[in-house]
């Protein structure tokens, strides 16, 4: 009984620690990749030739972003989400679903201003698979 109390006393902080990200906060993305992505949200048609499945890419208000048929991320799949919009090269948003920048990425490239109208291309990109797509793109109101 003793050795039970001792286990459980050890146990109960990382418990703690797990179930502390488990809240209805998690089904939102970060509060910093929400105010980058809300002004970028909406449809974009794909106007190059790139292999995909639908000739739309949908990013959603709260995060979500819809890239094809099988590459779908909800808001709460964000880990986190970087502002290179005053770079002078690869003006971008970049919104990553992983750990380093080796997962999956999104990124949405703007050579000018900040809104879905000046988004010109979309990339999608898994360095640990290999791929990258990079859509150009045209918003569609």
């Amino acid at each position: 009984m003793m050795k039970m109390r001792w286990m459980v006393r050890l146990a109960l902080p990382v418990l703690l620690v797990l179930a502390a990200g488990c809240g209805d906060d998690d089904s939102e993305a970060p509060s910093k990749c929400k105010k980058l992505i809300e002004p970028l949200a909406g449809t974009y048609v794909v106007i190059n030739e790139v292999v995909r499945d639908r000739g739309t890419i949908t990013v959603h208000a709260d995060g979500e972003i819809d890239f094809d048929e099988k590459i779908h991320y909800e808001a709460r799949d964000i880990e986190t989400c970087d502002d290179h919009l005053s770079e002078e090269h690869d003006r971008r948003v970049q919104i990553s679903y992983g750990m380093d920048d080796d997962s999956p990425v999104i990124n949405l490239y703007l050579p000018s201003g900040k809104t879905a109208e000046d988004v010109t291309m979309i990339e999608y990109r898994h360095r640990d698979l290999g791929i990258e797509v990079r859509a150009e793109v045209e918003y569609q109101p």
